[in-house]
């Protein structure tokens, strides 16, 4: 009887426990616990305090998101269809585990909170007693507009950060220059929150600011706070070279996915874009910990520089990689190398920008193909800031570089280092122009716009009549507009020696808009030849620019 009894008491306790956990967001406690270590850091200690305050941030982020996924429950039950860890959102939920979870941590909290103090106690109490102003009526901070925006780093950065100082029990002063300069951070970051729950919110009447401003504003506000913490980070710490470059670049990169965010109106890459913005982020959090870390373990100030730097730059670009599914950051990066190169390199002239401004959206670019930089030229023809930018290129296999190239081409082209930079293949063999370019339809409904080189190869202007059906089939698809572009005085003959005299002439022309009916008429339905004699029309009018 005693056993059965000890027994059910510990399935119950495993139960709620695993209820308990539901609750925790891993990748914010994860930010919190940066915050932290960096705090602690700043004063250069170390101290195993900070595991205690890792117990107190997980018990006050149960209490937290315990109280506020109860009181947004109608709004998540919108916002988050689908979504399997929230348990407020199951069928099988119960309000009384849930308010039994709750208040156990808010104790639990507060238990932890004593070893740092009257002053840890009492931010703890005011901390919790914020997760309810936060979430309930009469307050409500979260349906307040840009006052959620200013007040919630009262938890996600000023509770962790002291937590983290009181730890190491130093008499240094508190390091405000360095908190403000997170503040300010993350601020930024929950600007970008509220893109995901517009559906829901809207529906409540819950008044964001993204509701109120739009995606536009929101993103340069954003960006507005992510500069002023950019400058108060680097400041604090004294503008060391090595955080200062990875700051800019991180702060670059970001700027960079607002735009893109600003201009995307599809959720699900709205998603994708504030997770790599996130990740970007810690990244500089991160960067800025081995700064105080290269402090705390060695005198020599070449490391304060070198390591931040160089596992700064390796963290950037495996984010950059992992995280933005747009070659968007990769084309604005190379942007300005490439026309540098095709001012000092060339004679060069761009005509017909004001046609692609004309075009609203995306479009389907059909240019004639001359050398293998074809697709960067057109990349640094456009505005930096243009709308079309990023531009996914239709490329051939992997497999056809390795068995028609030689050299370092043959493993180089293809494969992951042509998506980086937006180039994705299109499959042989299949006689079905929609397998075929699959992943360029895909990227058409992204939002993105594709560059398609209607003969396939690089030709003369003469090959005209060797066009193929796939950039018709395209546009037809798509029904986006197509805009011709021309290349003109470069060719495989271009030698480095041209380029470093400034012979090449380079003329890249950007044609009007050509529009289905254009060249297929009033036709329905649409065969092989059918496509190949409308890509032949396009490359016509590519021609004609010349």
């Amino acid at each position: 009887m005693y056993y059965n009894s000890m027994l059910g008491s510990l399935r119950t306790l495993v139960s709620m426990i695993s209820f308990a956990s539901k609750f925790v967001r891993f990748r914010i406690l994860f930010t919190c616990s940066l915050i932290t270590i960096l705090a602690s850091l700043s004063v250069g200690i170390l101290s195993l305090q900070l595991l205690l305050v890792l117990l107190v941030l997980v018990a006050w982020y149960i209490h937290a998101a315990s109280s506020n996924d109860y009181a947004d429950r109608q709004i998540d039950a919108i916002n988050l269809q689908g979504v399997k860890n929230r348990p407020l959102l199951s069928k099988n939920r119960s309000n009384r585990r849930l308010w039994i979870v709750h208040g156990f941590a808010g104790v639990a909290a507060l238990m932890f909170a004593i070893p740092f103090g009257w002053l840890g106690v009492g931010l703890t109490f005011f901390i919790l007693l914020m997760d309810y102003a936060y979430s309930f009526k009469p307050v409500r901070i979260t349906d307040r507009g840009i006052i959620s925006q200013l007040l919630l780093p009262l938890a996600y950065v000023l509770f962790p950060f002291s937590l983290g100082y009181w730890s190491t029990n130093s008499i240094d002063p508190y390091p405000w220059l360095l908190m403000a300069g997170l503040y300010f951070g993350f601020i930024a970051r929950l600007f970008l929150k509220d893109f995901r729950d517009v559906k829901g919110d809207q529906k409540y009447g819950k008044r964001t600011y993204l509701i109120r401003h739009g995606a536009k504003s929101t993103c340069l506000a954003s960006a507005l706070s992510g500069t002023v913490a950019l400058v108060v980070v680097a400041a604090s710490t004294n503008f060391s070279r090595g955080v200062l470059i990875v700051l800019v670049l991180s702060h670059f990169a970001v700027l960079v996915l607002l735009y893109r965010l600003a201009q995307s109106p599809q959720i699900a890459f709205q998603m994708k874009l504030i997770a790599a913005i996130a990740k970007f982020a810690n990244a500089s959090i991160v960067v800025v910990i081995i700064f105080y870390l290269s402090q705390y373990f060695t005198n020599m100030s070449s490391l304060e520089v070198i390591l931040p730097l160089l596992i700064g730059l390796f963290l950037l670009t495996g984010v950059t990689i992992k995280s933005t599914s747009s070659p968007s950051f990769f084309q604005r990066l190379i942007w300005l190398p490439i026309r540098l190169f095709m001012r000092m390199c060339c004679s060069v002239q761009i005509i017909g920008v004001e046609n692609v401004k004309k075009v609203h959206g995306n479009a389907v670019f059909v240019s004639n193909h001359v050398t293998e930089i074809d697709p960067l030229m057109i990349v640094a023809a456009l505005p930096f800031f243009s709308t079309k930018i990023p531009i996914a290129f239709v490329t051939s296999d992997t497999q056809t570089y390795r068995d028609n190239w030689s050299g370092w081409r043959k493993f180089l082209y293809g494969g992951n280092f042509f998506k980086i930079i937006g180039g994705y293949p299109a499959y042989k063999g299949l006689n079905n122009y929609e397998h075929a370019l699959k992943n360029h339809l895909l990227a058409s409904e992204k939002g993105m716009a594709v560059c398609i080189f209607p003969v396939g190869r690089r030709h003369a202007d003469s090959d005209i009549g060797e066009a193929r059906g796939g950039a018709s089939f395209l546009i037809q698809s798509t029904s986006l507009p197509a805009i011709p572009v021309h290349i003109q005085g470069l060719n495989r003959q271009t030698s480095i020696g041209d380029y470093l005299k400034r012979r090449p002439k380079l003329v890249i022309t950007f044609g009007a808009p050509v529009y289905s009916k254009e060249i297929f008429g009033t036709k329905k339905t649409y065969s092989r030849k059918d496509y190949e004699k409308a890509s032949v029309q396009l490359m016509k009018k590519i021609i004609e620019l010349n």
